[in-house]
């Protein structure tokens, strides 16, 4: 090979228990069956935590913690903490949904996927997240809404949220919120 594997390289690797180097690390398993036990996680904790009174949240969940799926569902989450999911923390196929004052906590992928119109977010904070806080997109097509579907707002908003520590295992094209359809509100 002709890539050195040095400190500062424009490339990682990742996958095996050997690359297990650095504070903040972990290596899962990968369905290698520990007996009495659903495989395990080796954990490279960071300097700066006390061991004494920290605490781990693994999640084992392979669907999404929160799932609406249904065309103007008029559906309201307020104050509500949601974490720790294996891929997304929330799915939305449809409608009208408004999360106001929630926090969307360490997902291992995309915080939350939506596809749909008038959905709302705001006053929320996102973090901890493996892809994008947010994807959104609307559920229209030029084949169901004609010549003009460019010019239909989607009516999906984020508003005075907080995203922060994103894209921590999706490396690659993962945007704080990556947008789709037209007239997103972003304020």
């Amino acid at each position: 090979s002709k890539f050195r594997i040095v400190s500062g390289a424009r490339y990682y690797l990742e996958g095996a228990i050997e690359y297990l180097d650095a504070p903040g690390e972990y290596h899962t398993s990968l369905g290698e069956v520990v007996p009495e036990s659903r495989g395990w996680t080796l954990f490279y904790p960071p300097s700066d935590i006390d061991m004494n009174s920290a605490s781990a949240v693994l999640s084992m969940a392979k669907a999404p913690i929160i799932r609406i799926d249904g065309e103007q569902m008029y559906v309201s989450f307020e104050n509500i903490a949601i974490e720790g999911a294996r891929r997304y923390l929330a799915q939305i196929a449809g409608g009208l949904t408004d999360f106001y004052k929630c926090s969307f906590i360490n997902a291992g992928r995309d915080g939350i996927e939506v596809h749909g119109e008038n959905n709302t977010f705001r006053n929320c904070i996102f973090e901890g997240l493996g892809g994008s806080a947010i994807s959104l997109s609307d559920s229209r097509d030029f084949e169901s809404n004609g010549k003009g579907f460019p010019f239909l707002d989607s009516g999906n908003a984020v508003v005075d949220s907080l995203i922060s520590d994103f894209a921590s295992t999706c490396r690659h094209y993962s945007e704080a919120l990556a947008l789709g359809g037209y007239e997103n509100i972003i304020v």
